[in-house]
């Protein structure tokens, strides 16, 4: 292994994706001027990079040679380990690959850290190809066992964690509280506006709400609908919605028009895993919230405090009702929903423990 020279540390982070990709950006690219400031050099190789995420999103199809041209890049810095101090994985080295790697990597007694954010191990454990659960049975339940510190995103993945590693440190996916608050909110909204923030794989939640989308509509209620996936918007035909387009620059300043920020799950296995992230931004814009009462969203919604569990047409509507009916009580939720980010959720608030697990894997 790589020792530090004249003191500063060398770190090889290995994320999924580019800084395009969000559970890249949020659970690694977000905290390296932090760690630059701590004296620590670092370099940064994403398995997929962002012209492979551009292409999945617009249209929903992956590159075969973009696919191949990931994994030849990836087993090149492999090589390339033995000159760091610490390695920093996103989900595993190889997907859809044996944990043979990560395995050589504990017997050579090379340190690495695996982070999570979603219950990758499912992908494995449910996949509809018989030959990939026959082939890869256990799979993330070796890289982390392998590994010497496990990083997880909620409890649920924690617990999980925890049956096969001593060494798992809770650190929810999280937003700079500065970053958001240089963003202003508009100084009066003339409008109540439903809005839901997400991307092309999380879009599929909303579309049982279709019918829910279709009363609020005829209400008058506007529904702002940041990133959803082009090829299921069919699923709305005839109802008005504000289709916008994900954009980092503009993400922020969208999310602060709304009136209220909603989060609908399914409730199964991989929805209980999930970290919640929309919540944390809408909680940073000061939105009151509404959402499925699934997962680690019953921890992060107090009900009828920050905003409302809601489980079937009825309550959702109940819910929104109530928000449209009561502003003064919307906006003092949407501030006890701040309050709650800047403790718990914020980069700042985590900032000094994920350092020291990154530190204290290092010796």
């Amino acid at each position: 292994m790589g020792m530090a020279v004249n003191g500063q540390m060398k770190i090889l982070f290995l994320p999924r994706y580019g800084k395009s990709g969000p559970s890249s950006r949020y659970r690694f690219y977000q905290y390296f001027d932090i760690i630059e400031s701590h004296n620590i050099k670092f370099r940064v190789s994403p398995f997929f990079t962002g012209k492979y995420i551009k292409q999945f999103y617009s249209s929903g199809s992956k590159s075969f040679l973009n696919v191949i041209f990931s994994y030849l890049r990836r087993l090149i810095v492999l090589f390339t380990i033995p000159g760091y101090d610490q390695v920093v994985i996103e989900y595993e080295l190889l997907p859809y690959f044996p944990a043979v790697f990560e395995r050589l990597l504990k017997l050579l007694k090379i340190n690495y850290i695996v982070d999570y954010d979603d219950a990758v191990y499912l992908k494995y454990q449910e996949n509809k190809n018989w030959l990939v659960r026959v082939i890869f049975p256990g799979k993330i339940e070796k890289v982390i066992q392998y590994a010497g510190n496990v990083i997880t995103g909620n409890k649920y993945l924690y617990e999980y964690a925890k049956k096969f590693n001593d060494n798992v440190h809770n650190v929810p996916t999280v937003v700079s509280r500065f970053k958001f608050d240089r963003v202003p909110a508009p100084e009066k909204k003339d409008r109540f506006i439903l809005g839901w923030n997400g991307s092309p794989s999380s879009s599929k939640y909303l579309i049982p709400f279709s019918g829910l989308f279709r009363a609020l509509d005829s209400n008058g209620i506007q529904i702002n609908l940041i990133g959803f996936d082009e090829k299921l918007k069919y699923h709305f035909n005839g109802i008005d919605i504000n289709w916008i387009e994900w954009s980092e620059d503009s993400e922020i300043s969208e999310i602060k028009k709304f009136s209220v920020g909603i989060m609908p799950l399914e409730d199964d296995l991989w929805s209980q895993s999930k970290c919640g992230f929309k919540l944390i931004q809408y909680m940073a814009c000061s939105l009151p919230v509404i959402a499925s009462p699934v997962g680690i969203n019953r921890e992060m919604v107090d009900n009828a405090v920050t905003g409302f569990l809601a489980s079937d047409f009825d309550e959702w509507m109940n819910a929104v009702s109530y928000l449209l009916r009561n502003p003064e009580e919307a906006m003092l939720m949407g501030q006890r929903g701040y309050t709650k980010f800047r403790e718990k959720y914020s980069l700042e608030s985590v900032t000094e423990q994920y350092l020291n697990i990154i530190k204290s894997s290092l010796h």
